[in-house]
């Protein structure tokens, strides 16, 4: 056999090295370019509504003015934005009442219905930190047995279970006001130790199968994937073909490197910041957990502007109509949950960084390929334009 590094071959093996990080240099100065672009283009629009209405306003000040009404305009200005401040205030006091109490309450799921545990999964052969939950139906509301049951499977991406039910008008509520029975798969804070992608893949291939069982003379359940609970859906799917009727994907990141080039920096951020050596550091400096407070604020800072500044100027600006959507929201978004190494560096390297399940190269831990073709219930995703985490492609 020729040794790879045959002296001879040097050249050429340094040839080809040097083309491809001149390709690579060139598609990020061309993805820089174009998001500079952008950005400038959206501050630039946003700047000159800022300075139109400004002017408007001056205007309008002046005009007050010469009538003689400043005086009365800043009093009455003054009043108002310290009554504004006050409430904005009292709802972020109330905001953090609520962090400390569903912390210390272990963050469970934000469900808004009452619900029972049918599986735990740390009691399962290989544990995990997953349960399957039976939504209680509310009171006058009517079941049947013999429709498709719905599985929910909530997004394990930092934060705690509950956006599929945490308020009436959700995926739980309307599925409840179809009448079919509804089952949700939570999880805890923390994930059981040596738990792998794996064992949390086969934990929810028994939760269906525990859900058909239980409704012997209905379809196969539907099974809805919300945002990362949405690969981890085909996962189940494609390694359980048989046990699943229809799939729907709600803003699922599946199409990793897909997308117009430019836009959406999250996308560059595996590679610009050493792939999968984050997790890792942070996983080490955690003990051999990877605390999902990271990928939460990875989330964040894809609108640092909305973040710092305009939520809370939303609510600054209605305080009294707004409280209860920002507490409502908050309260879902702020228990962070956590990850072991091994579910972390398996989700980077296969697919984010890797892409590998949009290719049907992912490999689970013990050797299982995962095929999507493999998938044989119908898929309907959803994802909107703006979705800048499902890589949409501009048409």
């Amino acid at each position: 056999m020729e040794p790879f590094f045959a002296p001879e071959h040097a050249f050429d093996r340094a040839a080809s090295m040097g083309e491809q990080i001149a390709n690579q240099l060139q598609l990020m100065s061309l993805a820089l370019s174009r998001h500079m672009e952008r950005c400038s283009r959206d501050h630039n629009l946003q700047a000159s509504k800022w300075f139109e209405g400004a002017r408007t306003a001056w205007h309008s000040l002046q005009e007050q003015a010469a009538q003689g009404r400043g005086f009365e305009l800043f009093t009455g200005y003054a009043q108002d934005a310290a009554q504004r401040t006050a409430l904005t205030l009292d709802v972020l006091r109330e905001r953090g009442n609520i962090d400390i109490e569903h912390e210390a309450a272990g963050t469970p799921p934000v469900l808004i219905y009452d619900y029972e545990v049918v599986i735990d999964g740390a009691t399962m052969k290989h544990p995990v930190n997953y349960r399957l939950l039976r939504i209680v139906p509310p009171q006058g509301t009517v079941v049947n047995d013999q429709s498709r049951p719905f599985v929910i499977i909530d997004p394990r991406a930092g934060h705690g279970a509950g956006i599929g039910g945490f308020k009436e008008d959700s995926q739980v509520g309307v599925a409840l006001r179809a009448g079919h029975a509804v089952y949700f798969v939570a999880f805890g804070p923390h994930p059981q130790p040596g738990q792998t992608l794996t064992d949390v893949t086969w934990a929810e291939a028994e939760f269906v199968r525990e859900v058909a069982r239980r409704h012997p003379n209905a379809p196969d359940p539907i099974v809805i994937g919300n945002c990362q609970g949405g690969w981890a859906t085909l996962l189940l799917a494609a390694t359980n073909p048989d046990i699943t009727g229809p799939l729907v994907i709600n803003g699922a990141p599946l199409a990793y490197w897909s997308g117009p080039l430019g836009p959406d920096p999250m996308r560059y951020n595996g590679g610009l910041f050493g792939g999968v050596v984050p997790a890792l550091l942070f996983s080490d400096l955690g003990h051999g957990e990877f605390d999902g407070a990271h990928l939460v604020m990875n989330f964040e800072l894809l609108n640092p502007s909305r973040n710092y500044w305009g939520k809370y100027f939303d609510l600054y600006q209605d305080p009294e109509g707004g409280r209860e959507r920002f507490l409502e929201f908050g309260r879902w978004w702020g228990g962070f949950h956590f990850m072991n190494e091994a579910e972390i560096r398996w989700i980077i390297e296969q697919l984010f960084v890797g892409n590998r399940l949009a290719r049907c190269e992912a490999y689970l831990e013990h050797g299982r390929q995962v095929d999507l073709k493999s998938i044989r219930s119908p898929v309907i995703v959803f994802a909107s334009f703006g979705d800048n985490i499902t890589h949409r492609s501009r048409r």
